[in-house]
C-alpha cells in the first residue's frame, strides 16, 4: 500500500566535528528492550512522505502496530498533520506545534498505576521547558497516556485526541519522558544526517529486514554537536547484540539510551519549537507571582489544605498547573533594608506571607504562614525576610535575615513534608526553581 503524507523535515542544529575512528573498546551491556522486536517480521510498506521545504517526497519503510502506521519502533505517522519548518538544536521532526506552548493531557484508567511516574515526567518537562503539561478540560487537542503494545507517540499535534502508549516494559521515567518529547515533536538522535561521523550501525547485527528503520533521514541539517546522552538517542544494544558503536572515545555506553533526564540539547530543541520565556526565571520582579519548586523532589511550596490561617504549614506537594485555589503561587514583595534587598513570599490565596515558626532562629524550626508584617525589617522580627541567590542559571537559594540560615526540605524528601530552614549547604534540599505564573 502507498501512502503519501505531509511530514515534517528532520533539522538538527550541530557543527559536525572531523572524527577519527579510534579502536573501541565495548563497554557493559546495557539493553533496550521495547523500541523494535527483532525477532518479528512486520509487514513494511513503502510510504511516500513529504518533508516541508523539500521540493520532492521521500520514501520511509513503516508498519502496522496495534492498527496504526509506525517508524522506527516508537514514532505514529499522521496522514493528515501539518507541518512547518524550525531551526531547533536536536534531531527533531517538526509537525504542527502545540497551541500556546500547552499540551493538555488525560491519563487512561489502564495507566492508573503510573499516575505518579506520569505526574514526574511533567513537573521535568514543566520545570525546564517552555512547554506546559496540563490535565485536560475540554481541549480539542489533548494526549492520552494509556497502555497499549508498547512505547510510541505521534509527533508534534495531530488535531483531536492522540495516543502516547506506556505498554508493559515501558514504565521509566527515560520512556515517558522521551515519548513525550515525540509528542512535543523531537525526532530521534541517531537519524541525523551526519550520524555516520559519530557512530557506526553494525548492520551484521540487524535483521535485515529491519535496517530501514536506521536509515538516515538525509533531510536533517547538522549544525552543532551530536548528543549521545539526548533522551531521544536509542540504546546501543538490541538484544544481545551491539547494534551501534560509537566513533569517538570517551562514550558511556550505559548513558546512551538510558539516561533519566532531558539534556541541555533537548531543551534547546523543545525551546526553539516554542520560543518564549515560560521556564524557570531567572530574575525576580517586585510583585511577580511564582510557584516555588524544589530540585530534590520536583514539588512546590503549598499552604497546606488551602488553609487561610495564621500558622498553616507550608509543605511541599506536587505542582497543579493553573491551580485555580492559588494556594501555589506565591507574590514576591521587595523589601530594601541596609544590609541589601530581601523579599516577603506572600501566598496568593491568602495574602498572608511565609514565616519561620515563634521568630525561632533554630536549625529545624518550621515555616507556616502569618499575617505579613507591616515592618518586616524590624530587628524583633526579620522571620519573613528571604534573601534570594542564584546559584546557578534559574536555580536559587532563599536565605533567612534573622537566622542567617536557609530555606530547606527536611532530608531532601520527595514526600509531603513541611519545609524548614536549616544551616546553608549545596544540597538539592535547598535548590528552587521559580516557575512565573500569570495573575
Amino acid at each position: 500500500m502507498k501512502q503519501t503524507l505531509s511530514f515534517a523535515g528532520l533539522i538538527s542544529l550541530g557543527l559536525l566535528a572531523s572524527c577519527s575512528s579510534p579502536s573501541i573498546e565495548v563497554q557493559q551491556q546495557v539493553t533496550d528492550p521495547h523500541y523494535m522486536d527483532f525477532s518479528s517480521t512486520p509487514n513494511f510498506q513503502k510510504v511516500q512522505v513529504h518533508f516541508a521545504g523539500n521540493e520532492h517526497p521521500s520514501t520511509i519503510h513503516a508498519y502496522e502496530k496495534d492498527g496504526k502506521l509506525m517508524y522506527q519502533g516508537d514514532m505514529l505517522i499522521a496522514a493528515d498533520a501539518e507541518h512547518h519548518k524550525v531551526s531547533p538544536q536536536a534531531a527533531i521532526v517538526t509537525t504542527r506545534p502545540w497551541s500556546n506552548k500547552t499540551i493538555p493531557y488525560v491519563i487512561d484508567g489502564s495507566l492508573s498505576g503510573q499516575t505518579s511516574l506520569i505526574q514526574n515526567a511533567v513537573n521535568i518537562y514543566n520545570s525546564t521547558t517552555n512547554v506546559r503539561w496540563v490535565p485536560r478540560t475540554n481541549q480539542a487537542n489533548y494526549v492520552r497516556f494509556f497502555k497499549g503494545n508498547g512505547c510510541y507517540s505521534y509527533v508534534g499535534m495531530i488535531g483531536g485526541a492522540q495516543d502516547l502508549s506506556l505498554g508493559d516494559g515501558c514504565h521509566s521515567q527515560h520512556t515517558a519522558l522521551h515519548e513525550m518529547t515525540h509528542a512535543a515533536g523531537l525526532h530521534h538522535e541517531q537519524t541525523r544526517s551526519d550520524r555516520d561521523q559519530w557512530i557506526t550501525i553494525n548492520w551484521q547485527n540487524i535483521p535485515a529486514d529491519w535496517h530501514s528503520q536506521f536509515q538516515i533521514n538525509s533531510e536533517a541539517r547538522p549544525h552543532g554537536t551530536y548528543d549521545f546522552y539526548s533522551i531521544m538517542h536509542y540504546g546501543l544494544y538490541w538484544g544481545n547484540n551491539l547494534a551501534m558503536t560509537p566513533r569517538v572515545g570517551g562514550v558511556d555506553y550505559n548513558r546512551v539510551g538510558n539516561g533519566p533526564n532531558l539534556t541541555a540539547t533537548d531543551i534547546s530543541g523543545i525551546n526553539t519549537i516554542y520560543p518564549g520565556s515560560t521556564g524557570p526565571a531567572t530574575s525576580i520582579t517586585n510583585g511577580g507571582v511564582y510557584r516555588i519548586q524544589n530540585l530534590a523532589s520536583n514539588k512546590c511550596l503549598d499552604v497546606d489544605n488551602v488553609s487561610t490561617a495564621n500558622g498553616a504549614s507550608v509543605k511541599q506537594y506536587s505542582c497543579i498547573e493553573r491551580n485555580t485555589l492559588y494556594n501555589q503561587d506565591w507574590r514576591f514583595k521587595q523589601v530594601n533594608t541596609a544590609e541589601g534587598v530581601y523579599y516577603q513570599i506572600q501566598a496568593v490565596h491568602s495574602n498572608k506571607c511565609a514565616d519561620i515558626s515563634g521568630i525561632s532562629k533554630t536549625a529545624g524550626a518550621k515555616l507556616v504562614q502569618w499575617d505579613c508584617h507591616a515592618n518586616p525589617d524590624d530587628p524583633g522580627l526579620r522571620n519573613q525576610l528571604l534573601r534570594p541567590a542564584q546559584v546557578a542559571t534559574g536555580v536559587w537559594q532563599f536565605g533567612f535575615k534573622h537566622s542567617g540560615i536557609c530555606l530547606d526540605v527536611p532530608s531532601s524528601s520527595t514526600a509531603d513534608v513541611q519545609l524548614q530552614q536549616w544551616t546553608c549547604n549545596d544540597s538539592n534540599a535547598q535548590r528552587f526553581r521559580l516557575i512565573p505564573v500569570s495573575h
